[in-house]
């Protein structure tokens, strides 16, 4: 298995009370975006085990959706929210 080029920060750094009671998260990594390319992103609380809320901009654009971790490739990947 190749050491993959994407990572997330650890989890506390997205805690508010875990430095001073900042209003916004700490966390970001670099996870690999559905055109292919390595973006840096802001991570937000877990959801849920397999999932993580996350935000970034994107050639001027605010994109959300979340990242997850694919087990084949061994990067983490970012999933847009749809809007309908």
């Amino acid at each position: 298995m190749s050491e993959s080029l994407t990572y997330i920060d650890d989890e506390m750094l997205a805690y508010n009370t875990y430095h001073g009671g900042h209003s916004r998260s700490n966390r970001r990594g670099r996870v690999r975006f559905p055109d292919g390319k390595l973006r840096t992103v802001t991570l937000g609380i877990p959801d849920t085990y397999f999932s993580i809320p996350v935000h970034a901009t994107v050639k001027g654009h605010y994109v959300s959706g979340w990242v997850s971790f694919d087990d084949d490739t061994n990067e983490y990947i970012f999933n847009p929210s749809v809007r309908a």
